[in-house]
């Protein structure tokens, strides 16, 4: 689930979690472990960089942005449920009863078609006893 990192913080601009070097369909679990990942190289303690805290604190920033990003797809997915399961239960009804529908009219279609050969059979015997 994890592509090359880009390791420019400072753009502020782009989606976060490519910023993190995660796909945009990740979940907080993924943003957390990749965000402790890059933690770890990044942070002052641990990196002798001249601007690790620096980047250490836009490494936060993106992280919050991550999370953000994840709370605002959550609220549009659970914006209106109700709305949601009446039309998935209006779905289902309305496929019920289309399958009932063709299922009438291949009936009907059969019965008139049975009804035609019956007329066209008396038709053609008709006309054989009145030619013979």
């Amino acid at each position: 689930m994890v592509v090359p990192p880009n390791k420019n913080y400072s753009s502020g601009k782009g989606c976060p979690m490519r910023m993190l070097g995660l796909r945009p369909s990740a979940t907080k679990e993924d943003v957390m472990r990749e965000w402790r990942r890059q933690m770890r190289e990044v942070h002052p303690d641990k990196c002798s960089a001249v601007d690790a805290k620096e980047r250490t604190q836009q490494l936060v920033e993106v992280k919050e942005r991550a999370l953000k990003v994840l709370e605002e797809r959550a609220e549009r997915q659970n914006r209106w449920p109700e709305e949601t399961s009446w039309r998935r239960e209006e779905r289902q009804v309305f496929f019920g009863a289309s399958d009932f529908l063709i299922l009438a009219l291949a009936i009907f279609a059969i019965l008139a078609l049975a009804i035609f050969a019956i007329l066209a059979l008396a038709i053609f015997a008709i006309l054989a006893l009145a030619i013979f």
